[in-house]
């Protein structure tokens, strides 16, 4: 009878063991699991913070107050992205501008293909642009001569006296 008892028993110890060693599994596995969450926060936090810092860096490249040139470089991409969305979001506003046209004294709408406006009959004039225009140092953006920032990047206009004719 003792035979019998020591085989459960020997038994018994070795499902016991068993239990011990997937229960440690499990304890390894749930610490493991609980460092790989505090790592993917603090990586999504550092993300977050190196995407602010590379925004402000950027915002202070196009502003001309950080002048290095490898950056400057590096940067020259998201300037072009830059122009792009400016140009295309001025294309919708001269399509929003036509589509909408212009409104006379008298309040009624007129088109800018109209010659005559249709609430009062006044002639329809369309003023000339007589704006002088420069290019962004920046990014190179034609605007406006007395614009004091550029439209398209932000970027402090300063007017170049020795282009000046007198």
């Amino acid at each position: 009878m003792n035979n019998v008892q020591d085989k459960i028993d020997s038994g018994m110890s070795r499902i016991q063991d068993s239990i011990d060693q997937n229960k440690n599994k499990i304890d390894e596995k749930m610490t493991i699991s609980k460092y790989n969450k505090i790592i993917d926060e603090v990586e999504n936090k550092r993300r977050i913070l190196l995407e602010e810092i590379g925004i402000l860096v950027y915002e202070k490249i196009r502003q001309g107050e950080i002048t290095n040139l490898e950056i400057r470089e590096a940067c020259k991409p998201l300037i072009g992205f830059d122009y792009t969305i400016y140009d295309n979001k001025k294309k919708i506003q001269e399509i929003n501008n036509k589509k909408n046209g212009l409104t006379c004294d008298c309040g009624a709408r007129i088109s800018l293909e109209d010659k005559f406006c249709g609430g009062c009959g006044t002639k329809v004039e369309i003023p000339d642009d007589n704006t002088e225009y420069i290019e962004c140092s920046s990014c190179e953006t034609i605007v406006p001569e007395n614009s004091n920032f550029c439209p398209c990047c932000g970027y402090k206009i300063e007017f170049d006296f020795s282009t000046f004719e007198i």
